[in-house]
């Protein structure tokens, strides 16, 4: 699907996060300092790390679609994870959709979906965007160890990274 070592090596040079001082003169006053926002993050880091691994355990089951809480719980975590990013603007994700998905190996997924973001200064203005990458999880399965995220937005890429 992706070569992950293309990924890795941008996520690498680009950095994972905007440094608090970028936060702050970005963000809106509605939203929570630098700190909070990460810790935020990480807890949705948690709800994706387990609904990729249920997706992965129930995708095969009769009657079992685990793909709508994949979905959901990605798209609030892009919703607060683009902000952190090198976007030129603030973003939000209003949707995703998982379109392809495989297993690496026991703790590693590479994903691929179609998500909608857009600036927040204008919320009715949204893209259809091409995700791909690869997440990786704790042996624990219930948080993120690391994820490798290209996400093409107004025909440029930009990369979400946890390394």
């Amino acid at each position: 699907m992706e070569d992950s070592n293309f990924l890795k090596e941008n996520c690498e040079d680009l950095g994972t996060y905007l440094t608090e001082e970028e936060w702050n003169k970005v963000k809106s006053p509605k939203y929570p300092g630098f700190e909070e926002a990460k810790e935020k993050i990480l807890r949705l880091e948690a709800l994706v790390a387990k609904s990729i691994v249920n997706f992965h355990e129930k995708s095969n089951q009769f009657n079992s679609d685990p793909v709508p809480q994949l979905n959901y719980d990605l798209e609030w975590f892009l919703t607060w994870r683009a902000k952190l990013a090198r976007f030129p603007h603030i973003v939000w994700c209003d949707g995703s959709e998982v379109t392809e998905y495989e297993k690496i190996d026991e703790q590693q997924y590479q994903i691929k979906a179609n998500v909608l973001l857009g600036p927040e200064s204008d919320i009715s203005t949204l893209f259809e965007c091409e995700l791909r990458g690869i997440i990786e999880v704790e042996p624990g399965l219930n948080k993120l160890h690391n994820y490798h995220l290209q996400i093409t937005y107004q025909g440029q890429e930009y990369f979400i990274c946890k390394v």
